[in-house]
């Protein structure tokens, strides 16, 4: 939130790379209870780095409207089943996305936080289908417990439309039996979808699961494995 006296926010510790260019973008949730033509815009007053970075940055004005636009629900779907040390390809997360009556959404963005005991190092190659296609890919746990999931192409979704999306990843050989694997949604900004009559970000309702206990905890399986050495038969060898 806003500091206020100074109208200021700072990001601390963000602990970025830069090799090249990257692309930041500063997001927020407006509230429902905003006054309509009010106008604001954001300007970086000051960075720290190695090097320093140098230059001015501000935004554009925006003007807050007073227009209905569309919604985008997220909840929780069926429970998959636990997953098994070293398993590939398990399905461990299904959730929900039902577009609102007002128009039709680009969803390009899924975030998922993770929250089970499991060593993130531990879950790699996610894919996210929906109706048994792959929509978007995710190599590996980032920071925050995030799997970001961006998508190349922009998943339509119909305004009244819902759609069942469901998470799969490779597990870990060495991955220890009974740590735990949940996703949920942490903020509303972890899903972005865009909205096509008016070419705006809508707001996600995501209290379905937005906590771990709303999320499906799934236990990673494991067993005990005997091995055998049956020899040749007793006798004489020549």
């Amino acid at each position: 939130s806003f500091n206020s006296t100074t109208h200021e926010i700072t990001f601390l510790n963000l602990n970025l790379a830069v090799n090249g260019v990257k692309t930041l973008s500063l997001v927020a949730d407006i509230s429902s209870s905003a006054t309509a033509s009010n106008k604001n815009y954001f300007s970086l007053v000051s960075a720290a780095g190695t090097p320093a970075p140098t230059g001015t940055l501000m935004g554009n004005e925006m003007t807050i409207a007073g227009q209905s636009v569309g919604t985008i629900t997220a909840t929780s779907g069926a429970a998959p089943s636990n997953p098994k040390v070293g398993q590939q390809g398990a399905k461990i997360a299904e959730f929900m996305l039902q577009a609102g009556s007002t128009e039709d959404l680009l969803i390009q963005r899924v975030a998922l936080t993770e929250g089970g005991s499991v060593a993130n190092s531990n879950l790699s190659n996610f894919m996210l289908k929906q109706g048994g296609n792959v929509v978007a890919t995710a190599a590996s746990v980032g920071g925050k417990d995030l799997i970001v999931f961006s998508f190349t192409t922009p998943f339509l979704l119909e305004k009244g439309q819902q759609r069942t999306f469901e998470v799969y990843t490779d597990i870990s050989g060495v991955t220890r039996s009974a740590d735990t694997v949940v996703l949920y949604f942490d903020s509303a900004s972890d899903i972005n979808a865009i909205g096509k009559t008016y070419g705006y970000p809508v707001t996600p309702t995501i209290s379905g699961i937005d906590t771990t206990g709303e999320g499906d905890t799934l236990t990673i399986q494991g067993g005990e494995l005997t091995i055998t050495f049956n020899g040749p038969v007793t006798g004489d060898i020549t």
